[in-house]
């Protein structure tokens, strides 16, 4: 909802539109709002906003919703995953935990949101990348960011998983540390190395894209993709973007439908690879 909002905001600001509305579909990861969505058939002035988190979902619930069933157009933000721990947790760096996950997977803990969600498969990424079974270490799945993040305060034994944005707060009031994240760059809102600095080979996160019904015409599309274009590189996005600690992250249409079906292979086998 804050996604929709926020680039509703922005291009409205930019004069590239003259309203919007935004309504929010709670529920299965958003698979309620993309079956609402492709039921609006006719409805040619809506936008819907997908995700990674949602690709997901649908793998996991064996949905017979389709996202191909809508038109991808681009993606705008990138939420990149971090590692997190409490202050008095016993690791200080990151090599610290790989050395207990490559001793015994079983003796780390880490906390994410649902099982199979975001979270979950990073933390797959991440013992794939050091060739440790994935199902050997121990997850507990939380309900949100918010969960993840609170939990992890008071179990100082706890390796929490989620986007970088969500440990900000608790980071600045020194009661967390951020071990790595899951960016090809350095972050500006948190001080912590990337995961590929320290040899890890994972970049990974969540992502959230625009899809219009599939009877936008060609040239109707285009104006749309022109729209984002001019967006995406506006001040007034930017600044959204540095506001919400989102990362920048657009991709054009064609780059943008390849890695949608690039993306949902590697996460239907790294769900397989989990047992789920």
């Amino acid at each position: 909802d804050r996604i929709g909002k926020s680039i509703g905001t922005a291009l409205k600001n930019e004069e590239l539109i003259k309203d919007f509305s935004s309504k929010n579909f709670t529920g299965g990861s958003g698979t309620w709002a993309l079956s609402t969505f492709q039921a609006y058939k006719n409805r040619l002035a809506t936008s819907f906003i997908g995700s990674q988190t949602l690709i997901n979902n649908l793998i996991l619930t064996k949905s017979a919703l389709k996202l191909s069933d809508s038109k991808a157009i681009a993606q705008l933000v990138q939420e990149y995953e971090a590692i997190a721990v409490p202050v008095n947790s016993k690791y200080q760096t990151l090599d610290q935990l790989i050395n207990d996950l490559r001793n015994n997977p079983k003796s780390v803990t880490f906390i994410g949101g649902t099982a199979g969600g975001v979270d979950h498969v990073f933390m797959a990424k991440i013992l794939n990348s050091l060739n440790i079974d994935p199902k050997l270490a121990n997850y507990q799945p939380q309900n949100s960011g918010f969960e993840v993040v609170t939990k992890s305060l008071t179990d100082k034994n706890a390796v929490a998983l989620s986007t970088s944005g969500d440990f900000v707060a608790q980071v600045n009031a020194g009661k967390l540390r951020v071990l790595g994240i899951a960016s090809p760059e350095k972050v500006k809102w948190l001080k912590a190395k990337t995961l590929k600095a320290q040899y890890i080979d994972v970049v990974y996160g969540n992502w959230y894209g625009i899809f219009l019904p599939p009877l936008y015409s060609e040239p109707q599309t285009n104006n749309f993709i022109h729209l984002l274009d001019v967006l995406h590189n506006s001040h007034i996005w930017l600044k959204t973007l540095e506001d919400n600690y989102w990362s920048e992250g657009y991709v054009g249409q064609k780059d943008f439908v390849a890695q949608i079906e690039a993306q949902t292979a590697e996460t239907k086998s790294i769900i397989s690879l989990l047992g789920l």
